[in-house]
């Protein structure tokens, strides 16, 4: 790839500001790339019909072109206008996807189906299907439908470190390499979207996100769903089927993590290694085992699945800012990928994989 020409400056644009919106629209017609807020996590926004703008993107994340990209649509019109549901299995594929997304959208869940021709090849890294959601963030929404098309938009940073959260985690990678960020304050997820390929009969999961596998069922009234796709960073598919597939993911940058198991979490507790632990386990070593060394440093974490996915990108940004060398994380050992927590786990998993990629 090419090395990318910085930019002078990255704006930062404020959602709460209708001129700065309207802005930020002006620029993504343009042809420039945006960070703009969803309820998951920040998006690097560009036109996703135009493959300069599709470039742009790559470019600024220095994305592996075979990862392909998510496009963010305003309403199901315009998600409909992206795939083919031509043939034979087409009328079943559209109807689980109308209704998927009476159920969830807007919201965090991104639906694969065959492409459409018109669309760039380049969004979904050549493969003939392609990853679509709705935002529930309302500015976004407004955004897209005053662009007139759908953005693409991957995380909001470069490729492997954490995904941004907050307006301020965007600059700290892509500070320089993109036209502005529109700050919506903190997200309301803080976990990419669930992505779920409609081709197949059953569903199966591609990437594990805000929505779990249960929550999936439960609102389909189905008994189970496949999430064979889900497994550990060391069997990552040698070309991806959806973003968050790669083995090495989410990390922050210089520190290497390290997932522990119970003895070893007692043992980094006891030697003063950082840690990343829930307050429940906290309390329990701290009964324990008594008080860590003198300045060791424990990143507390929520005790529900919820929370600790609206914290983990911030902790893990907050890790990168103390520039530690390691620091162990609490492996949340979740029973099941129906699990809430299997979202999580498989984050910690990637942000620590130090296998081959």
């Amino acid at each position: 790839m090419k090395k990318m020409v910085p930019l002078k400056n990255t704006l930062i644009l404020k959602a709460s500001h209708p001129a700065d919106v309207r802005y930020a629209g002006a620029l993504l017609k343009a042809g420039q790339v945006v960070a703009i807020p969803t309820e998951t996590v920040y998006g690097l926004g560009g036109l996703g019909l135009h493959a300069q703008s599709v470039a742009s993107i790559y470019e600024a994340k220095n994305r592996p072109q075979h990862n392909p990209l998510i496009l963010h649509v305003a309403n199901l019109e315009m998600a409909l206008s992206l795939w083919n549901l031509d043939g034979e299995d087409g009328a079943r594929v559209r109807t689980c996807i109308e209704t998927l997304a009476q159920l969830f959208w807007p919201g965090p869940l991104t639906l694969v189906a065959p492409k459409a021709a018109h669309v760039p090849g380049s969004v979904s890294a050549g493969l003939n299907s392609l990853a679509v959601r709705m935002p529930a963030h309302p500015v976004t929404r407004q955004l897209i439908e005053w662009v007139g098309e759908p953005l693409a938009a991957p995380s909001a940073n470069v490729a492997n470190r954490p995904s941004p959260t907050r307006a301020g985690h965007v600059m700290r990678s892509l500070s320089g390499r993109i036209a502005a960020v529109l700050d919506a304050g903190p997200c309301e997820a803080g976990i990419e979207s669930t992505v779920v390929d409609v081709r197949s009969d059953p569903i199966k999961i591609l990437r594990a996100g805000t929505i779990s596998g249960a929550v999936l069922c439960d609102k389909l009234a189905i008994s189970d769903i496949s999430t064979a796709n889900l497994g550990s960073p060391s069997h990552a598919p040698a070309v991806p089927t959806s973003p968050g597939q790669l083995s090495r993911h989410y990390a922050p940058s210089n520190t290497r993590l390290h997932l522990l198991g119970h003895e070893s979490l007692q043992e980094a507790w006891q030697s003063g290694m950082s840690v990343l632990i829930r307050a429940a386990t906290q309390a329990r070593l701290s009964h324990e085992l008594g008080d860590r060394p003198l300045n060791s440093l424990t990143f507390t974490m929520p005790d529900s699945p919820e929370a600790y996915g609206r914290a983990l990108y911030g902790a893990f940004y907050n890790i990168e800012a103390q520039d530690l060398e390691e620091v162990g994380m609490e492996d949340l050992v979740p029973t099941s990928p129906m699990s809430p927590w299997w979202a999580i786990q498989d984050r910690l998993l990637r942000a620590s994989y130090q296998g081959p990629k």
